[in-house]
């Protein structure tokens, strides 16, 4: 098993408004990512792929911004620069109604499955650049695996 792919969430607010994500909403968004226990949900499936993906790349942490209220995040700070300390490299993904809690559990799944994908694509050249020996493409192979058990 390995832990090179990890969640993080971190809910907005409209301006002004303390409360834009409601209780339910944040609920049911860490349960998808953690499970009910803190040890299931997206997380779990993701570090259960199977193999050791390379050095130099420890962590790839997909970062939710759940409820973008104020506009998108630009495209060029989705990828976060590599972080020589912690050996990792962070990937923005915004959940919102309409691309998420509007959507039956199957498209939900579809959308984070290509959100991910689309991530992990887009940071194959920040890993080449920076020399890192990391094997993105069986890390995607494994990743696409996983989604469509």
């Amino acid at each position: 098993m390995s832990d090179i792919l990890g969640v993080y969430a971190r809910f907005q607010s409209k301006a002004g408004e303390d409360s834009f994500v409601s209780s339910e909403r944040m609920a049911y968004f860490k349960e998808y990512l953690w499970g009910k226990d803190g040890k299931g949900g997206l997380s779990a499936t993701l570090k259960s792929l199977p193999g050791d993906y390379g050095d130099g790349l420890d962590v790839i942490l997909f970062q939710f911004k759940v409820l973008v209220a104020d506009g998108s995040i630009a495209e060029d700070t989705k990828i976060e620069n590599y972080r020589p300390k912690e050996k990792s490299i962070g990937i923005w993904i915004e959940i919102a109604e309409d691309n998420f809690f509007s959507k039956n559990s199957l498209e939900r799944t579809e959308f984070i499955e290509k959100e991910i994908i689309e991530g992990l694509n887009k940071i194959k050249t920040r890993i080449e650049n920076k020399k890192l020996k990391v094997d993105t493409q069986q890390l995607i192979a494994d990743v696409r695996q996983l989604f469509n058990k």
